[in-house]
């Protein structure tokens, strides 16, 4: 008998970088983001092609559960450093607990909000009863968050962030341990990761500020170019810093051909 027979399988691991359902600490990652969160079960269709098996899948994309320290810059930068390894082991946090989740909504869910469409057999169509439909939208319920898929990887992006910020975590570790530092624990790992969990939360809750009113702006601006106040429109929707959101021009224009413009919004969405 292997003496990996010999475990104690009933152990709960204290370090736990792994995304599931319900991770074996137990976390359920999805509870811990939308506690509390009323529109936690709102959805939008998406309509997803596959050319080389010839089908079409339509899904209902309800919001989703953002890990505000990355899964991916854990594996990497703490998990993956083989400088930091013991302490890592010794260190009781788990990627899934409630500090570490928020709840977002999606590119999608601010379309359909602002947008009337449906979706048709043929591919996506869109109706449009007047050009009030648009004008009068209110702010939704998830107004004021960041789209979870607006620059959330890539160049500059969020996640670039949280990989620089745990790379400079990491060395700091190393560097403590490299000292013989007794000073360091495994508690002092746990409340460095939680407050990075902690400094995204309230970028991410500054970041996202004025949703509605960022998409009236651009929606005005589409209508009437020299109305400059629209020309950062897509700031609020991104999860990167100001400086790296990547520039959007506002989907569509306002003119005669109301359900073209529609359809290319709608069109947007569903291929993200």
């Amino acid at each position: 008998m292997s003496d990996s027979d010999h475990k104690d399988k009933s152990k709960k691991p204290l370090f736990c970088a792994v995304r599931a359902e319900k991770c074996e600490c137990p976390n359920q990652y999805r509870d811990n983001a939308f506690d509390g969160v009323p529109w936690a079960t709102i959805t939008f269709p998406r309509v997803l092609h596959f050319k080389k098996a010839k089908k079409i899948l339509k899904i209902e994309k309800k919001p989703e559960a953002h890990h505000l320290v990355c899964v991916g810059s854990v594996t990497k930068y703490i998990c993956g450093d083989v400088r930091i390894a013991a302490i890592v082991r010794e260190t009781k946090w788990c990627v899934n607990d409630k500090p570490n989740m928020l709840a977002l909504p999606l590119w999608g869910h601010t379309v359909q909000h602002y947008c009337s469409f449906t979706p048709a057999a043929d591919g996506i169509k869109a109706a449009l009863k007047d050009s009030k439909e648009i004008d009068d939208a209110g702010a939704p319920d998830f107004q004021n968050w960041p789209q979870h898929d607006v620059d959330h990887n890539g160049k500059l992006s969020y996640k670039w962030e949280v990989d620089e910020n745990l790379r400079d975590l990491a060395n700091g570790i190393a560097r403590r341990l490299k000292k013989k530092d007794h000073g360091l624990t495994p508690d002092n790992v746990k409340r460095a990761l939680d407050a990075v969990a902690g400094k995204y939360r309230k970028l991410l809750t500054k970041r996202g500020k004025g949703t509605h009113d960022a998409w009236k702006a651009g929606e005005e601006q589409a209508r009437d170019a020299s109305k400059t106040d629209g020309e950062k429109w897509y700031l609020p929707f991104s999860m990167a810093a100001p400086a790296n959101a990547e520039k959007r021009t506002f989907p569509g224009r306002f003119d005669s051909r109301k359900r073209a413009w529609i359809d290319r919004l709608a069109n947007a969405m569903w291929s993200g």
